[in-house]
């Protein structure tokens, strides 16, 4: 591959120009007018410095185009940049053009541009990227004085952090327009909040049809509720209640609608009574339970004090598995086994506030069996559920509609690299340990793979991922609405779900599919039952080790190599 004859040198140019600044020439060449006054030789020093050309993103673009020894950075000056071509995904240089016209010449480059004057200024590098939002939505960056793109390419987007403060938080899904502190709720009310409009405005409270209780991590189950709320009738009204933490260390979101949209109101909570009582004055006709995680056993005495009928969504399996999906700590499905195996697994592992399986399991079961329905997305949920609670009627209603999936064998010839995507946050409950494992492996026996996340890695995975970096990507936070474009953007061979715990729907499968391309997965949960019978639908075992995933899929290469010279 031509990015690959080329690395080498610029890996050495790179390593001659460590000592050449580009914020001292940024500094230097401040109030030249003329970014044209700059040579050929500098400008490639001064973009090389910064980290913002990517060289395999530029190459790929180019397709069967030779670049001559004078390399990518300077063809991109002379010619990329005039036809489009952009250095990195997240810089532009049309768009740039466009938007700040006014402020570059003729002649000017954009990149050069934005690196010496744009990016102080805060302007927006493309569509998908902003420095001053994500200086916004990541304020220990405020004083570190880095230029904010080069930031996120090296770091930003290994670590998952949001390029925009539109991003989802707290509450994303449901269109927040406002956000007010409250401060702590106790029997007495809001003891340190100074906000008397928002006092007032939470008192008023009043006829809510539904009250949705929910732990406050977001995610699909937060995309699920707010789909849910939308999808009600305009006069009725529904409350949000996000809580986090246990006992008596919990942290409360109240999201209520007003003619604006909707409005969110944070809070400590000190004690669960001033918390029923507050959740009581706004006098809910039933209860929708969706992920009770660290309130389970408080959460059957809030519903009673309530003394209104409710339903449960099981979203997860936290009425059941204290880690939610069935997963050990390694990232492993665990099997389910009897109660004395879940205890050996937290004493290895202890859990706030689980003291014992059986307690919890017990206040899990009592929650289903009180509720009036109980509602799953696929089948897989209600059978598995039925193990632990015999007798349940369980209604089982996917969370989207269904559509007929039609995965085509994509075109691949033997000179080329198998383009692998991973969709999502890549923690190790998602199998991210498996995942770094199988790359790992894959780099050491040079198998031709490309890697790249939708997504990004947490904890100590990130580290180990940008070591990685030449075999793999990670495109970091993205909006709901730009993720299947930043998938179809790396025009994968085949999508991988490495995870391998019990999930019960998977908004990244149904986006995955709406993609084309073949899919690889365990065959477990929401995938065994959604992808069955479907042509160029792949499963390994949960058991299989990564080096077996990996010999799956270079002969999967294989296979598609074979399709492609029988079709030609």
């Amino acid at each position: 591959m031509q990015a690959n004859r080329i690395l080498g040198k610029l890996a050495l140019a790179k390593r001659r120009l460590m000592r050449v600044d580009w914020l001292s020439a940024r500094r230097r060449l401040w109030h030249v007018d003329n970014l044209g006054l700059l040579n050929t030789r500098q400008a490639i020093k001064i973009i090389l410095r910064s980290g913002l050309f990517d060289t395999r993103h530029y190459v790929k673009q180019l397709g069967n185009v030779e670049i001559d020894e004078r390399g990518p950075i300077r063809h991109y000056l002379e010619v990329g940049e005039l036809k489009g071509y952009t250095p990195n995904r997240f810089f532009d240089p049309a768009w740039y053009r466009k938007q700040h016209r006014e402020l570059l010449q003729a002649k000017t480059s954009p990149l050069l541009h934005y690196l010496l004057i744009g990016w102080q200024s805060g302007l927006a590098t493309s569509a998908d990227f902003d420095p001053s939002a994500y200086l916004k939505a990541n304020p220990d960056l405020h004083s570190s004085q880095l230029e904010p793109l080069s930031h996120f390419l090296r770091h930003g987007a290994w670590e998952g952090r949001q390029r925009s403060n539109r991003l989802p938080s707290a509450g994303g899904w449901f269109g927040i327009m406002s956000v007010h502190d409250l401060g702590t709720l106790t029997s007495s009310g809001f003891t340190d909040c100074k906000d008397i409009d928002a006092r007032v405005q939470i008192a008023q409270g009043g006829a809510y049809t539904g009250l949705h209780i929910m732990h406050r991590s977001g995610g699909g189950a937060e995309r699920a509720v707010a789909e849910l709320i939308r999808a009600k009738p305009l006069a009725e009204r529904h409350a949000v209640v996000m809580l986090a933490g246990h006992d008596g260390e919990v942290s409360a979101s109240l999201i209520l609608p007003d003619e604006n949209g909707r409005r969110r109101w944070d809070f400590r909570v000190t004690d669960f009574l001033s918390l029923s009582a507050l959740l009581r004055s706004l006098d809910p006709s039933r209860v929708i339970v969706h992920q009770p995680s660290g309130i389970i056993k408080q959460l059957k005495k809030l519903i009673t004090f309530l003394g209104v009928p409710y339903e449960i969504y099981m979203h997860d399996y936290t009425l059941i598995c204290p880690r939610n999906s069935f997963v050990q700590v390694d990232g492993q499905y665990c099997g389910e086994p009897e109660a004395s195996g879940c205890e050996k697994c937290l004493r290895l592992t202890p859990l706030t506030p689980v003291s014992d399986i059986q307690s919890w399991r017990t206040a899990g079961v009592e929650l289903m069996r009180g509720a009036e329905i109980v509602r799953c997305h696929i089948e897989d949920t209600a059978q598995r559920l039925k193990k632990y609670v015999p007798d349940l009627m369980a209604v089982v209603a996917p969370l989207q509609t269904a559509t007929s999936v039609a995965l085509a064998a994509p075109k691949i010839s033997n000179r080329s690299p198998l383009r692998v995507a991973v969709i999502g946050r890549c923690s190790t409950a998602k199998g991210g340990d498996f995942l770094l494992d199988c790359i790992t492996l894959a780099q050491k026996a040079r198998a031709p793979i490309e890697w790249h996340v939708v997504g990004s890695f947490v904890g100590a995975n990130v580290k180990r991922a940008r070591n990685l970096d030449r075999v793999l990507s990670v495109t970091g936070e993205f909006d709901h609405e730009q993720l299947s474009p930043l998938i179809r953007t790396f025009q994968p061979h085949l999508i991988m779900f490495p995870q391998r715990c019990v999930e019960t729907w998977s908004y990244a499968l149904t986006e995955a599919v709406a993609v084309g391309v073949p899919i690889l997965a365990a065959n477990l949960g929401p995938f065994a039952e959604r992808l069955s019978g479907v042509h160029n639908a792949y499963f390994f075992d949960v058991s299989e080790t990564a080096e077996k995933v990996v010999s799956r899929i270079i002969a999967l290469r294989a296979e598609m190599i074979i399709r492609n010279e029988d079709y030609t």
